[in-house]
């Protein structure tokens, strides 16, 4: 894996909550960094996934595929979070479903 160099600066707070992470996983700076950040991105990835997925703008696989996460993975997380994604109403459903029964 190829890397790039960055430079943020960072809250005192955020920094003893890295130097904790350092402790605890026995990693360097650098790594506990980028673990932290590949875990906030994936974290926001979710979060993007399930507005736009709410919003009408993905689909059920969309979201999945832009998470990285299974289909099935993807529902356990919108059933967690109460999402509520499908914009049917119950009449709807009921009108097609006595269409298809006719």
């Amino acid at each position: 894996m190829a890397y790039t160099i960055i430079a943020a600066r960072l809250p005192e707070k955020d920094e003893k909550e890295l130097e904790y992470v350092m402790k605890i996983e026995d990693i360097d700076k650098s790594a506990a960094a980028r673990k932290m950040i590949a875990v906030g991105l994936a974290e926001w990835k979710k979060d993007e996934a399930l507005k736009k997925l709410e919003q009408g703008k993905y689909t059920l696989s969309r979201a999945a595929e832009f998470t990285g996460i299974s289909i099935w993975e993807m529902i356990e997380l919108i059933k967690a979070r109460k999402i509520h994604y499908i914009k049917t109403s119950k009449k709807e459903i009921e009108e097609e479903v006595a269409e298809l029964i006719k």
